[in-house]
């Protein structure tokens, strides 16, 4: 639920975002009695995808100096362990543009890519991913109090909401 758009009294206030009496308009900044941030929870793994052919769900990993992660064919990163951090060939999860991965700790298969000194073998692992934890601002029009926007008014609280 949401501070009325219409018209707002103080218990509408107090009812959203909680707060004392006598009641007082100063309770309701931004970050004091009215939420800056609404974090969600990280959403849940899919299925360990394991693929030898296309789409490639997998991370690859070179023994201790090369690895890659590709899902749904794409090639989300690739690290050596010289030039990067080394986190995508040793660990098993890794976190990349919004999605946590997770490998699992069996390969299912294994290729060589390069010749002589180049070449290098591949193990392959199943992998799945999930949407990272996001922190979202919010209630942005309602002022926090600092630096000179020390005024408030019961419209600057229309439609603010508690996460």
């Amino acid at each position: 639920m949401a501070v009325p758009t219409g018209q707002v009294a103080f218990s509408d206030l107090q009812t959203e975002h909680g707060g004392s009496h006598p009641i007082s308009i100063s309770e309701y900044y931004r970050g004091v009695g009215v939420p800056a941030t609404q974090t969600t929870p990280a959403g849940t793994y899919t299925s360990y995808q394991a693929s030898s052919s296309s789409p490639v769900y997998a991370w690859d990993v070179a023994g201790t100096i090369f690895a890659k992660l590709f899902w749904d064919d794409t090639l989300i990163t690739e690290r050596t362990f010289i030039s990067g951090p080394a986190n995508l060939v040793t660990d098993t999860t890794i976190t990349v543009s919004g999605h946590d991965y997770e490998r699992t700790t069996t390969s299912f298969d294994s290729y060589t890519q390069g010749s002589g000194k180049e070449q290098v073998t591949f193990q392959r692992y199943p992998v799945r991913r999930r949407t990272t934890e996001t922190t979202t601002n919010i209630n942005t029009s309602v002022p926090d109090g600092s630096s000179g926007n020390t005024q408030i008014a019961m419209s600057d609280l229309q439609g603010s909401d508690t996460p």
